[in-house]
């Protein structure tokens, strides 16, 4: 079954693959952007994790992390203070990239709220609940975002 479903994924994976090569697309994050997503996630990951095991260290998933990843009280105290440092650091990181740079600056310009954002959201309201046949165009970014 897992082979089976292996199989599937690697399908929809190439054929994303090949349609994006012929239909055009916007590409939202640069390597930066993404490397800047993926530290956030992991350090914030980090930081729930072992801010869990902290405030709970009788719990069954601190006496596992103890029992299976060997983290004493001293070791998970350390983990979510680097993991701590380095979401900070990320979110540094993150600021000068965006002020420090013309694509940066662009990216908040595209973000800032507009009239059309407004009447996207009432036009997608509308879509949902049946009272409008069409959903809104978007442009770079959605009212939501």
């Amino acid at each position: 079954m897992l082979l089976h479903n292996l199989l599937i994924v690697y399908r929809a994976i190439r054929d994303k693959y090949r349609s994006q090569k012929v239909h055009p697309h916007v590409i939202r994050f640069n390597r930066t952007a993404v490397w800047q997503h993926l530290s956030l996630t992991v350090f914030f990951i980090a930081l729930v994790y072992t801010g869990f095991i902290l405030a709970y260290p009788e719990s069954l998933i601190s006496t596992a992390s103890l029992k299976y990843l060997g983290m004493n009280e001293k070791a998970r105290a350390m983990t979510h203070r680097i993991a701590g440092v380095g979401l900070a650091l990320t979110l540094l990181w993150h600021i000068i990239s965006v002020v420090g740079t013309a694509r940066g600056r662009k990216e908040i310009y595209y973000l800032m709220p507009r009239w059309k954002d407004f009447k996207d959201a009432v036009q997608n309201v509308g879509y949902h609940l049946g009272l409008v046949e069409t959903r809104p165009r978007y442009d770079r970014y959605d009212y939501s975002e």
